[in-house]
């Protein structure tokens, strides 16, 4: 059978150097189980070729070589693991056979589909080649294992237990640091307040402002401009109506007559809508 002391699953006690004093072991246990069965051949086909590999450094290989070979690995275990399958099945209709029938309870050598010394000896061989594939499965995880603690401890990431005084400490630093994080921003705080045309004198003026929005120019002011729009729009529109008045007389006397009601039309209707007409008198600063 595969040993179990020592197995990649077992949780480490510890930390990462009892870690890698129990991994060394397990890797020593499994390597004297294969080679004892690789010495009595037992190993089979498949096991022998990983075993094999493995003996000649397989972190060598390259990626396509590995890939082949677990895929080799898994289609041997799987068809270990069928055959395992039937020959149990085959024992166990064996066995029912010995039951009623006057033969031998351990060999069963009577009746149909007897069980014998050949099929316990496929039976028995055929679970040792499964232990032996995962065995070698169960090493090769174990010496990567190695390699990363190995990198770890000498990098100096991990250690063998914090004890609680340097957890305390830790924290102490930590919180400490923050305390003086804060500190120097009030300080900063503080000293921009403290400065006459600084921010204080900043945020004064942004308090004592009026909530509407101050005028841009006086009355005299705007009245100059309402005066100069309206003197703009008198001049322009005398010029139209010294155009119409020489389109008029470059027209025809029918043309003229109809040009020339359209035109008292629109005069009475300027006499009878004045400009501003229908606005309220009422101003707010009048």
């Amino acid at each position: 059978p595969t040993p179990t002391r020592g197995n990649a699953d077992s949780p480490a006690a510890g930390g990462p150097a009892q870690r890698k004093s129990l991994v060394e072991e397990a890797i020593v246990l499994y390597t004297a189980f294969l080679d004892s069965c690789q010495q009595y051949g037992l190993l089979g086909t498949v096991g022998k070729q990983l075993y094999l590999q493995d003996a000649q450094q397989v972190d060598q290989m390259d990626p396509s070589t590995k890939r082949a070979a677990k895929i080799e690995q898994f289609k041997a275990n799987k068809a270990l693991t069928t055959q395992l399958a039937a020959l149990e099945d085959k024992r166990a209709k064996a066995m029912k056979c010995v039951d009623h029938e006057d033969g031998d309870k351990e060999t069963g050598t009577s009746g149909l589909g007897a069980w014998d010394e050949e099929d316990e000896r496929m039976l028995w061989g055929a679970t040792v080649q499964q232990a032996g594939l995962r065995a070698l499965h169960q090493r090769q995880m174990l010496k990567e294992e190695k390699e990363l603690l190995h990198h770890a401890l000498a990098s100096g990431h991990l250690q063998q237990g914090a004890s609680g005084s340097n957890a305390r400490s830790a924290r102490e630093e930590m919180e400490e640091e923050r305390r003086q994080e804060v500190l120097h921003k009030l300080r900063g705080i503080a000293g921009t307040l403290a400065t006459p045309s600084g921010r204080r004198e900043e945020l004064r003026s942004q308090v004592f402002r009026p909530s509407h929005n101050l005028p841009t120019r006086s009355l005299a002011e705007q009245a100059d401009i309402e005066i100069a729009d309206a003197q703009r729009r008198e001049s322009s529109q005398r010029a139209q109506e010294r155009a119409r008045a020489a389109h008029l007389e470059a027209l025809g006397s029918d043309e003229d007559e109809e040009e020339l009601k359209r035109t008292r039309a629109f005069d009475d209707f300027k006499d009878m809508h004045p400009r501003g007409h229908g606005n309220s008198k009422l101003k707010p600063c009048g």
